[in-house]
């Protein structure tokens, strides 16, 4: 082992080399479904209540839509009796903290990398995890 090997962390060992490069496409082949099962999940609950908004004022709802400009803004769409569309910012329909569940759900350009860190995180603490057994036995 030469002396650059045992300076460097136990954890890099796992996210080097060819097996690094698996680890890494596995985390990012997981956060995928993850992120569009978190995105299905968030229009589940989104919609409801851009459905009420809309029944009660006469409109039909026609779908959730989310902006990653520079604020990251989730919108539900309607079309009046004249066959106008309209926009209703979600914000303005319910309160901030699920506006802010609902826009981060939406937004796969962030969910996605957040769930691959994640999983990358989670790899290597059961890699720890699992060396420290082995060396305990």
């Amino acid at each position: 082992m030469s002396s650059e090997e045992s300076a460097s962390p136990r954890y890099f060992v796992i996210w080097s080399g060819r097996a690094g490069l698996m680890n890494t496409i596995a985390c990012f082949a997981l956060a995928l479904p993850c992120a569009l099962g978190l995105l299905w999940f968030t229009e589940r609950t989104a919609v409801p209540t851009c459905r009420a908004y809309g029944e009660v004022r006469g409109l039909v709802f026609t779908g959730v839509k989310h902006y990653s400009r520079d604020e990251s803004t989730t919108v539900c769409m309607y079309t009046q009796a004249t066959g106008e569309t309209s926009e209703v910012s979600f914000q303005k329909l319910a309160p901030f903290l699920t506006d802010l569940w609902v826009s981060f759900g939406l937004d796969l350009t962030f969910t996605i990398p957040a769930f691959a860190v994640f999983l990358a995180l989670l790899r290597t603490l059961a890699f720890l995890s699992s060396g420290e057994r082995r060396t305990a036995a």
